[in-house]
């Protein structure tokens, strides 16, 4: 047994925050820009024109990162504005989609975009969403943190059992939640096959959440 899974605490600790990660994860990658993109569907369309557009590289140790640093300039209502969104999701995972995003809005370049009426200043050039915000990386976060927990209560079964039981059920139940959600938003901007998947594994964390409260309620009737 490693030495930090003699504490039931510190498993305790590192499952919650590894669902927490996940849950963190799914919104800002997923739930956060869907809602965006969705809100954006009633914006109204423009001109923009492109003043700079290039390719940035951030690199952090070994790790590099690239991005499309794109710049604009539009009016409305006779004011200037100038913006720097190009979708509803950031960063790219590699330099070819980043040079491509530059390719497809060059310097110069006179391209639609959409603003929010609302606040003029917050504008966009595109209001799709990139297939990769659709990720299920956060549910490697997600079902490691709940499988820390089932391993905390087997491998320290008298170390409140009640209480692991319920965490256990309540991680569950959060877990299904956070899944409904990005599928919502996945129906919502029309990804059928990826709102479709995702319901259909809320659908299976729920069926394991009853199965789980029938395992207790079978437990108390003994």
């Amino acid at each position: 047994m490693p030495p930090f899974a003699r504490s039931p605490w510190v498993l305790t600790l590192f499952g919650v925050a590894l669902i927490a990660a996940g849950t963190v994860t799914a919104y800002t990658i997923t739930i956060d820009p869907a809602r965006e993109a969705r809100a954006a569907s009633a914006w109204r369309e423009t001109t923009c024109h492109v003043t700079r557009s290039i390719v940035t590289m951030d690199r952090r140790g070994k790790r590099r990162s690239y991005d499309a640093a794109i710049e604009y300039e539009y009016e409305v209502g006779g004011r200037r504005y100038a913006g720097s969104r190009v979708a509803f999701t950031s960063g790219y995972g590699n330099r070819v989609e980043a040079a491509e995003t530059v390719a497809r809005y060059p310097l110069g370049w006179d391209s639609p975009c959409w603003y929010d009426p609302a606040n003029p200043a917050s504008a966009t050039l595109s209001r799709t969403v990139a297939e990769r915000m659709w990720s299920a990386f956060h549910l490697l976060f997600l079902f490691g943190g709940l499988g820390v927990l089932g391993w905390r209560r087997r491998i320290h079964p008298g170390a409140s059992p009640r209480g692991s039981r319920l965490l256990e059920l309540i991680a569950i139940a959060w877990i299904a939640a956070v899944i409904g959600v990005v599928g919502s938003v996945a129906f919502d901007l029309g990804h059928t096959t990826t709102g479709t998947l995702a319901y259909g594994v809320a659908a299976v964390t729920v069926g394991w959440f009853a199965h789980q409260v029938r395992a207790v309620l079978r437990g108390r009737a003994r």
